[in-house]
């Protein structure tokens, strides 16, 4: 089943999140992200980011974000950043520390949640996964991407049965739509 999470897990893009709040930190299900931070190991065939190689101004950047936001700021952009970065860093679970306190300010903010399913699922914490993409389903009973990423967790899970019902929802709901087309596909690899 490990194949079919490779494959078929976690749709999202900017558009169908439509939030400007913040930049998100590109999360990979496997090897090292394609973000700003770690575009230069990659092409430098270099060692996984460490306090040796990891640029300073970003070591720095994580520490005053850290020192502003445990010194009582609210603020959840800058929140979301650092538990983007926390995570890209390889800090899973100091940045769902950050993803719980943006939800408890708001706990509606999709996007928040989507991020934090994605670490649990990255984790293989299915079933904390899910729990979060249902709360992005009770904001938006008809969320396609939250609807596919369930059918995903499901058939990450081994429950085919439960996956095909929701992705053939989506394609009966929302039809000519890109979800649509990704729960067709994904569909065919169930079979």
């Amino acid at each position: 089943m490990a194949i079919i999470f490779i494959g078929i897990f976690f749709y999202y893009s900017e558009n169908d999140i439509q939030t400007t709040e913040y930049k998100r930190v590109n999360i990979q299900t496997k090897g090292i992200p394609q973000d700003e931070i770690h575009k230069k190991f990659a092409a430098q065939n270099s060692a996984a980011p460490s306090k040796e190689n990891v640029n300073k101004s970003m070591i720095d950047k994580i520490r005053n974000l850290e020192h502003e936001l445990n010194n009582g700021s609210k603020d959840t952009v800058k929140m979301l950043e650092l538990a983007n970065f926390l995570v890209a860093g390889h800090q899973p679970e100091k940045g769902i520390f950050y993803y719980n306190k943006i939800l408890k300010i708001n706990p509606k903010r999709d996007d928040v949640l989507l991020q934090l399913a994605i670490v649990y699922a990255n984790q293989h914490k299915y079933s904390d996964a899910i729990i979060v993409t249902k709360k992005m389903l009770k904001n938006k009973p008809e969320n396609p991407i939250a609807l596919y990423n369930l059918g995903a967790l499901n058939a990450t899970m081994g429950e085919k049965e439960k996956a095909k019902t929701i992705w053939q929802s989506i394609v009966k709901k929302h039809p000519n739509s890109q979800m649509a087309n990704k729960a067709k596909q994904s569909l065919k690899r169930l079979e």
